[in-house]
């Protein structure tokens, strides 16, 4: 694989094929890509359909042409939407997220969510899982005074995609009860199914803890 040297903002060249591909069913996944020109330079064309205009650029360096293609298709695009506001594709794509990446001579390696974004994002997620954490901890701090204890606590919960669509919530209570009882081998368990979140959960004690007494 070629070594990225040069990393540039995407972000016009993402809106552009995302727009391209909704506008038109017969334009799905297309992308941009410029070829050779001649020697020493690149080109890359982009019909936009419903606009029906074609705009290119040409550049010593792949990318460039791409993202100059880009540049000329994003503003005619941007253009178009202010005057057909029937038609509604949403920009995703702003802000620093997105990006195009080369080796030293500007040669096309690789495209998609720049270091910082993906970095960021991480961040988010990771600071929603301890949250989830904690709130979890509560929730098992709360089971442990209404139950006598928390040691061997079982608790699931299960969305009902992975339940048949058409089956009945007793008979989505049934099948996991059954197979959490099969494969967990649980006792003085207990489970019911919440509407709001269309998802079963189950608390109950393993084997072990019954048998160990609760505290």
């Amino acid at each position: 694989m070629k070594k990225i040297a040069i990393r540039k903002n995407a972000n016009n060249m993402m809106w552009v094929e995302y727009w391209i591909n909704k506008a038109h069913p017969s334009n799905a996944d297309q992308e941009i890509y410029a070829e050779k020109y001649d020697e020493s330079r690149w080109i890359c064309k982009i019909d936009l359909p419903l606009i029906n205009k074609t705009v290119e650029s040409i550049s010593t360096k792949e990318i460039d042409a791409m993202l100059n293609a880009s540049k000329k298709a994003s503003i005619l695009i941007d253009e178009y939407m202010k005057e057909h506001h029937e038609l509604v594709i949403i920009n995703r794509f702003k802000g620093k997220r997105w990006e195009i990446c080369g080796d030293e001579d500007g040669r096309y390696v690789c495209s998609g969510m720049s270091n910082a974004w993906r970095q960021e994002q991480a961040k988010q997620i990771q600071k929603m899982d301890e949250e989830a954490i904690e709130a979890v901890k509560k929730s098992i701090k709360k089971i442990s005074k209404i139950r006598g204890s928390d040691n061997n606590l079982f608790i699931q919960v299960l969305d009902h995609s992975l339940f048949d669509n058409d089956a009945s919530i007793d008979d989505i209570i049934e099948e996991a009860s059954e197979k959490i009882q099969k494969e967990y081998h649980i006792v003085s368990l207990m489970v019911t199914y919440d509407k709001e979140s269309r998802s079963v959960i189950a608390v109950g004690y393993t084997l072990a803890s019954i048998e160990g007494g609760l505290n």
